[in-house]
């Protein structure tokens, strides 16, 4: 399993919540001040904080003995990346999920639906007005 975007670790501590005691999750967070109270407050050795960007994640899996990613969990904010990021992030995102794994990007305009089309053969939609401020929630799957 891997997940972009750490931040200050709230998707994270509910993701390590749900998974198996046998799953690693990979946790990305390229700022250093978040990065470092991920590292501070995540005691679970399933989680792996990497202060790097999502878009190496095929560096990681292989660095961790992973091929590909079960599922990749993303709350990165897409619609706010050059597109030659954002276009980076996805095809790394398609290449290293396993064929039977899910990409779940959460974002909060639904701006990448098309762009997400390109990289995955299934793309989901859903609303959720539960979060605050509400969010669309990209199911993805090759």
């Amino acid at each position: 399993m891997s997940s972009s975007g750490g931040g200050q670790g709230v998707f994270t501590h509910e993701i390590l919540k749900l998974i198996n005691p046998a799953c690693k999750l990979l946790v990305f967070e390229t700022n250093e001040t978040f990065c470092k109270k991920l590292k501070y407050t995540t005691v679970d050795d399933r989680a792996v904080i990497i202060h790097d960007s999502a878009e190496k994640i095929g560096y990681y899996l292989e660095k961790h003995n992973f091929e590909k990613a079960d599922h990749i969990i993303s709350s990165l904010p897409l619609s706010m990346f050059s597109l030659e990021l954002k276009e980076d992030i996805l095809q790394n995102t398609s290449c290293f999920l396993n064929d039977r794994g899910q990409f779940l990007q959460f974002q909060y305009a639904p701006f990448d639906y098309k762009r997400l089309k390109k990289h995955f053969r299934k793309v989901k939609m859903n609303f959720s007005i539960r979060n605050f401020p509400p969010v669309f929630v990209y199911r993805c799957s090759l």
